[in-house]
């Protein structure tokens, strides 16, 4: 049987994900089954910060949509981030998606704060505390939550299937929410993780395969599915 890639981010990214999906692969079968949707909040921001930091592009989007003038300097966790914040207006670099090296690239530059974090609900890392105690003030602002939501019908229906079913998985969090919903789940799983930190969030599922990334970006996600996909798809 041939197999289906289930894509559990929110509406927008997972369409984007679809997108690059379709062209490199062709008419590879797709479904959209969100497991968490985007809701901004009216957060009150502090004053005008020297620089701010983004960890998700979704904190872009809720930070230009309350200050569309901001502007500045602005630290990136990863390369789509730093793209999205550019377009934005700020003058962004990218610490090409490692957590560690963001703090390590803003401790580097001399700056001295104020700088605001602007983050979800559900953020891992503290990373407003640790530059604070590192000497650099930081204010961490929550700007938008990641909602829960059903797995729906459709993507309950694909785990329920026999077809192979390939699971990209972009966050821990995600990772649990799909734990805890695909718990029956009855088609062969295989699962491409971002990072170490998403496949021990995954750990619960009865996954056939793990893959974990090369990279925690969107293209090595691509190319490790490109391997799932090779070696499931029926001869």
């Amino acid at each position: 049987m041939a197999p289906t890639i289930l894509l559990t981010r929110p509406a927008a990214q997972s369409a984007r994900f679809a997108k690059a999906l379709h062209d490199r692969f062709g008419p590879v079968p797709v479904v959209m089954a969100r497991l968490t949707e985007t809701r901004f909040l009216d957060t009150p921001l502090p004053d005008r910060p020297q620089g701010v930091i983004f960890t998700s592009e979704t904190g872009v989007r809720a930070l230009h949509r309350l200050a569309p003038d901001l502007g500045g300097a602005a630290w990136c966790v990863g390369d789509r981030t730093a793209e999205i914040a550019t377009e934005a207006g700020f003058a962004a670099v990218s610490a090409h998606g490692d957590a560690a090296a963001l703090i390590a690239m803003i401790r580097a530059s001399g700056v001295r704060g104020p700088l605001l974090h602007a983050r979800g609900r559900h953020s891992r890392g503290e990373v407003a505390e640790t530059l604070t105690s590192a000497g650099i003030e930081t204010h961490s602002v929550i700007l938008y939550d990641q909602a829960e939501c059903p797995l729906g019908e459709e993507g309950q229906a694909v785990l329920g299937g026999k077809a192979p079913v390939l699971l990209p998985i972009f966050s821990p969090r995600t990772a649990r929410l799909l734990v805890a919903q695909a718990a029956g789940a009855q088609a062969p799983l295989h699962v491409v993780a971002l990072s170490q930190a998403v496949a021990e969030g995954v750990s619960g599922l009865p996954a056939e395969t793990l893959t974990i990334a090369s990279r925690p970006d969107a293209q090595a996600m691509i190319d490790a599915l490109a391997q799932r996909l090779a070696a499931v798809r029926p001869a």
